[in-house]
């Protein structure tokens, strides 16, 4: 879901950035199928729901047929309302509507939280049509597990996603757009150049120390209080000589049962521990959980994340400097099906930043999290613990067969136990495998570096 919303709205901005610079010709019309559009998406999102809620009730919760039934509907609609999106950007010209049609081309941010609209919409309905089902789907899991689940009606789920998921996304992107809104608007001559690229650089290190501030306030938290708990984390920190500015504990209404680290610096770095973790997992096992963030922020993975995802971004830019007449006939080509140079610019964004998200960036990340596994077993004095707490996070969160699926940036829960079981029974393959990760990150950083450089030289 997370890799479906950052592709939606990073579609949706190209979009308007690729959009001709001239009015579209019936315009009431074309709103009118946009919202229709989204109308349909919304109602097939309910009406799934409602008969997955009735089948799930049906069955008595033995039948494993409608909880998979669920998913691959859900998988059906997300295609459908990817499908419905880009019809509204590509096919009916939402982006042009907004920036030429209304003559919002000018006004700062305001144009781009419009053409961001139909996805933000969309996404917050079908969430709030979910609802019912997905509820319905985890007091079944709940039940299974013999653990207790606490109803959470109305619009507190929406909203909960909207928090977690949406808005820190959504946040720094828009803090981004609207730097370069003011950028190319009062400074238009800076735009694109080595001056440009330096008043960037506030901008980022302002994300980055601002970033894991907000992002406390921006989900509900608050500081684990002193304690055996406590005191049992700051012997974690000791151990890998690693230091957060503070633990916090994740309300979640008891949705979620996860863990994140955020922040570069000791000084504005967070560890957040969700609501649900700590209280259905043992002492030993919350410290395991720890150590494994800890192990995040030991290593760099933060940042290591951050030049992965420029890398693609550097190498296109660095490509279309050396090898202009490259890209002028790719150009040209793809002119011969019709598509102006700003649709091609979107089409291959859209096309590369896909493609390299499911492939090279998804499974860098996931040998980082086999490294912040590695450094969780160290964090604690028995590395049994580190994978019995692996296995109670499997059954808190996942059925037998979701554990043996990798999401997008974490491998399988059950291949990250027999890979921290190997390392444990073969101590002298941890060493060989650290050396190459961090060859791999070297080589990383080098290729950054040179690459967003080298159009500067």
């Amino acid at each position: 879901m997370q890799l479906g919303v950052i592709l939606a709205l990073l579609g949706a901005l190209v979009a308007g950035q690729a959009a001709p610079h001239e009015s579209l010709p019936d315009i009431v019309q074309r709103t009118i199928l946009c919202g229709l559009l989204l109308a349909l998406v919304v109602m097939a999102a309910r009406i799934i729901a409602a008969a997955s809620v009735a089948g799930l009730q049906a069955d008595g919760g033995v039948d494993a047929a409608w909880p998979l039934r669920y998913r691959r509907l859900r998988q059906i609609h997300a295609v459908a309302w990817g499908l419905a999106i880009a019809a509204i950007y590509f096919g009916l010209g939402w982006p042009q509507m907004v920036r030429e049609n209304w003559r919002l081309k000018d006004v700062v941010l305001l144009d781009d939280l419009l053409i961001l609209l139909p996805v933000v919409l969309s996404l917050i309905l079908s969430w709030w049509a979910w609802g019912r089902a997905d509820q319905a789907l985890e007091c079944r899991r709940a039940a299974q597990v013999g653990r207790a689940s606490r109803p959470v009606g109305g619009l507190r789920p929406t909203w909960l996603l909207v928090r977690h998921l949406l808005a820190p996304i959504l946040a720094p992107l828009l803090l981004v757009v609207a730097v370069q809104d003011l950028t190319s608007r009062y400074a238009p001559e800076t735009h694109f150049t080595v001056a440009n690229v330096l008043l960037t650089i506030p901008l980022l290190l302002g994300v980055v120390v601002g970033f894991p501030w907000a992002l406390r306030f921006l989900w509900r938290t608050e500081s684990l209080p002193e304690g055996a708990l406590r005191h049992r984390l700051r012997q974690v920190e000791h151990r890998l000589g690693v230091r957060s500015r503070d633990v916090l504990i994740w309300r979640t209404d008891d949705t979620i049962c996860n863990a994140v680290v955020v922040g570069f610096f000791p000084a504005c770095r967070y560890v957040l521990l969700s609501d649900v973790l700590i209280d259905r997992m043992t002492p030993e096992q919350v410290a395991a959980v720890y150590a494994h963030e800890l192990g995040h922020a030991r290593h760099g993975h933060i940042l290591l994340r951050l030049l992965a995802v420029a890398l693609p971004v550097v190498l296109c830019r660095a490509l279309a400097v050396l090898f202009p007449a490259v890209w002028t006939a790719s150009s040209e080509a793809m002119a011969v099906y019709g598509l102006a140079p700003p649709a091609q610019a979107a089409l291959l964004t859209l096309l590369v930043a896909a493609g390299y998200s499911v492939t090279i960036f998804s499974w860098y990340c996931r040998v980082l999290e086999r490294e912040a596994d590695l450094c969780g077993c160290q964090g604690v004095t028995d590395s049994q613990q580190f994978i019995l707490a692996l296995r109670t996070l499997s059954a808190l969160t996942q059925t037998p067969q979701q554990a043996a699926r990798a999401s997008w940036l974490h491998p399988a829960l059950t291949d990250r136990i027999a890979f921290v079981e190997y390392m444990v029974a073969h101590p002298e393959e941890r060493s060989v495998f650290g050396r190459r990760l961090r060859r791999l990150s070297w080589l990383l950083l080098a290729m950054v570096a040179v690459l967003a450089l080298w159009p500067l030289v």
